[in-house]
């Protein structure tokens, strides 16, 4: 009997491990892990340009992918969702209180009337007291709540008024921000002006075009790293935050960024142990951009655009670049050169430099596969333009060295042939009088509305002149 009741118990711990066991492993299956944050495995976003910024807001519980193990980052996201991921980003709590809205009596009630209460959402700007949390969220109400969440409601009202009364000029990469309505027209020209949304290749803003879900994490991202970034500047401001980052510590940081190898004698710095990197530097050219060799120095605002910019191989306009890439934020463009930067501004800085480096890399193996296509013959150039990666887009112009510009023509056939084809993504054919003139090429990037790299290809003779 004993002997039975020993077999029965034995059996019935296996079955139960046996359970268990498949419940653990349905668990991995499905991605997740008992105790841990979200770790659901995301089927749809490898390769896609905002593969590490999605990765990260799922980790920081920000936003999920859907059951299928997909997350659709091209799919348009909610006003309910956008506000939800917003809330929960800030760390702010649900409320329990129901919604002033007619229409919220849904999942997201809590996080709607939450916002309601922060001052992100005001509800007399909502035709009929209804929210409509499940239409599709535009990039105009992006720029409002972002600024609003930052605290920063009347700077943006300030801002519109001046540009309504003349006193400020427009964006020139916003040239659409005149058609947006006076009351919002400050917001979007703030949050364009912090980063948080950009502009598109055109110069256009696009207030009215629908968010996607990859477009929407980006963007709170960013609002989240200006909210943080402002509550770390006060600290590192203070005095005994700012001493004891040297200038060699961040030219060693420059040098291993940009992966130099080639060196040059560098007698300022003899007998340094940041040596190596001075003479790397020097090699590279960084020096030409103004800055003085002090080793034990500190470094300035002005020192690292400065030699960040120059290891980019731009010569001019270094500010205008570094903010434009966001190597900088807007408040250190208008603040003061001269002041002292610390560890964590250049690990910040740092990092920024070398997604730019990469783009231009990149961009640089589009261009000379283009090049390398190019055939003249009888007077024809012929050739093709590379498909380009999701997001970019390549963009060609004929110019002729004799001829009316385009600005100069008033012959519409001229303008439409020579004014400059998209190419949209490239993966095309190129055809084109090859007796006289250029080609300017850019490679664009239509997420943060930049040029990678532009150039000039003079013919016959096919030479290249790259433009910064």
């Amino acid at each position: 009997m004993l002997k039975r009741s020993v077999n029965r118990s034995i059996i019935l711990m296996f079955v139960i491990m046996l359970a268990w066991m498949m419940v653990v492993q349905q668990v991995w299956a499905t991605g997740y892990r008992q105790g841990e944050k979200n770790m659901r495995v995301l089927t749809d976003i490898e390769g896609h340009w905002a593969e590490e910024e999605i990765i990260q807001a799922v980790e920081m519980d920000l936003i999920n992918g859907y059951p299928d193990q997909t997350f659709r980052p091209n799919e348009n996201i909610t006003r309910a969702e956008f506000i939800k991921t917003l809330i929960v980003a800030f760390g702010m709590d649900v409320s329990s209180t129901p919604s002033v809205f007619i229409d919220d009596d849904n999942w997201a009630e809590g996080y709607i009337q939450a916002a309601i209460e922060k001052g992100i959402i005001n509800p007399s700007e909502y035709p009929e007291n209804q929210f409509e949390p499940n239409r599709k969220i535009t990039r105009r109400e992006i720029a409002v709540m972002a600024v609003r969440v930052l605290g920063m409601e009347e700077e943006a009202m300030a801002a519109g008024l001046k540009l309504a009364d003349g006193l400020e000029q427009v964006d020139g990469s916003l040239v659409d921000l005149p058609g947006v309505d006076e009351h919002w027209r400050g917001h979007v020209k703030m949050a364009s002006n912090l980063g948080i949304v950009r502009g598109y290749p055109d110069h256009t803003f696009g207030p009215d075009r629908n968010s996607t879900r990859a477009e929407a994490v980006i963007m709170i991202l960013r609002t989240l790293d200006q909210s943080q970034s402002g509550e770390v500047e006060v600290i590192e401001n203070e005095q005994d935050q700012i001493a004891g980052f040297p200038q060699a510590e961040f030219v060693q940081m420059l040098v291993e960024a940009m992966g130099y190898t080639e060196t040059k004698p560098v007698p300022e710095a003899e007998g340094h142990w940041a040596l190596e990197y001075y003479k790397k530097a020097e090699a590279a050219g960084i020096w030409d951009s103004g800055v003085e060799i002090d080793p034990n120095g500190e470094v300035t605002l002005d020192d690292a655009v400065n030699m960040m910019m120059t290891a980019l191989g731009y010569t001019r306009d270094f500010y205008s670049w570094s903010l434009t890439f966001g190597i900088i934020s807007r408040a250190e463009y208008e603040g003061s050169k001269s002041v002292v930067i610390t560890e964590a501004d250049a690990t910040r800085y740092i990092d920024k430099l070398i997604e730019r480096y990469e783009e231009q890399q990149y961009g640089e193996v589009i261009l000379q596969e283009f090049v390398d296509s190019l055939e003249l013959k009888d007077g024809v150039v012929t050739g093709y333009v590379p498909k380009v990666k999701e997001f970019y887009n390549i963009i060609l112009e004929w110019t002729y060295f004799d001829g009316p510009t385009w600005a100069e023509s008033e012959d519409r056939e001229f303008r439409k042939l020579y004014s400059g084809e998209p190419f949209g993504q490239g993966g095309v054919d190129f055809e084109a009088d090859g007796t006289k003139g250029y080609l300017t090429v850019s490679v664009t990037d239509t997420n943060g509305a930049i040029d990678i790299i532009t150039a000039k290809i003079y013919l016959p003779d096919l030479g290249i002149e790259i433009l910064r």
